[in-house]
């Protein structure tokens, strides 16, 4: 789970001495000499800025990153957004019986789904999503480009009523949920990573989006080499190494599958795309269970012995 991934991360670099945490802190401004980045940072509770100096400056602050406005300019300046069309949002529920072991998944008319999904067996939460496919729903755009969580809960409550399955339960307690986050989805897309001594690593860089399934391991992949780039020159050519390695693979993993249209296809409009996509499913997975019983299944192909996408670190 996301939760355990950013605690394994965490941990790791906090053993290191050369590692500090600054929490309810963010980059207030940047002024790039030419040996040095000199960065004034805020404090989120009290607005207090104190001033430090840095060799280098590593922006991962996400797909809204602050540091590539403060190096690059604005996003509708620099044009590096491109919309794929869908809201979504994510939070924890209280665990009830039936949400534990499968994950469940309900779709709705309109291009609105229902995703929970257990965490571990002795977990008192469940993980909630909430996906809806739509371009122009304003108030729910204001309330994520403001970041302002009660109009982003209001709004979804607003989407997903009326609905029937568990989702009374899940809008009942998304009002509570304190680990509620929202974001219409957008890809960044950008001509350069770097600008003088201040680089951008993951959503901050290149977000591809949920669809494409390739976030986490984009993040993790790039942070290893700009590391290793860093590792082997500590000055801002690492950055472009970094780039001229990295930029292929990642504009290949932004690829959303189907040519774009997957998501509109795993998430039907109307009623009627609904059950087709489902008998589809139970026919894929009649076709499956005959192959298996059949015993045609030892003529499959060794899995370690087919093709994969591979990336040479």
């Amino acid at each position: 789970m996301r939760g355990d991934l950013t605690e394994v991360l965490y941990k790791a670099a906090d053993e290191s001495t050369n590692v500090m945490y600054h929490f309810e802190t963010t980059i207030h401004s940047l002024v790039q000499r030419e040996d040095k980045v000199i960065v004034e940072l805020q404090n989120r509770n009290d607005r207090s800025i104190r001033t430090e100096e840095f060799t280098m400056v590593i922006g991962a602050d996400g797909a809204r990153s602050r540091t590539r406005q403060l190096i690059m300019g604005p996003p509708e300046e620099i044009n590096c957004y491109k919309r794929v069309g869908a809201y979504v949002a994510y939070f924890s529920i209280k665990k009830e019986e039936q949400d534990w072991p499968r994950s469940r998944l309900c779709h709705f008319s309109g291009r609105r789904i229902v995703w929970m999904r257990p965490t571990t067996k002795n977990s008192d939460t469940t993980s909630v999503y909430l996906i809806h496919l739509n371009d122009t729903i304003p108030a729910l755009t204001q309330a994520n480009a403001a970041g302002d969580r009660q109009k982003q809960k209001e709004a979804f409550a607003d989407i997903y009523s009326g609905l029937g399955w568990e989702t009374p339960r899940v809008v009942e307690q998304m009002m509570k949920a304190e680990n509620f986050y929202s974001d219409d989805l957008q890809q960044v897309k950008l001509p350069t990573w770097s600008q003088g001594r201040v680089v951008l690593l993951g959503d901050a860089a290149w977000a591809p989006t949920p669809f494409t399934g390739e976030g986490n391991q984009l993040a993790i992949i790039g942070a290893w080499v700009l590391a290793q780039e860093m590792s082997r020159n500590r000055g801002p050519a690492a950055f472009g190494n970094y780039e001229k390695r990295l930029r292929k693979y990642v504009e290949d993993a932004q690829d959303i599958p189907l040519y774009g249209y997957a998501p509109y296809v795993f998430n039907p409009q109307t009623s009627l795309g609904i059950w087709v996509f489902r008998m589809s499913f139970l026919v894929i997975g009649a076709v499956i269970k005959l192959f298996s019983w059949s015993g045609l299944g030892r003529f499959w192909p060794d899995k370690e012995n087919m093709a994969h996408q591979h990336f040479d670190l």
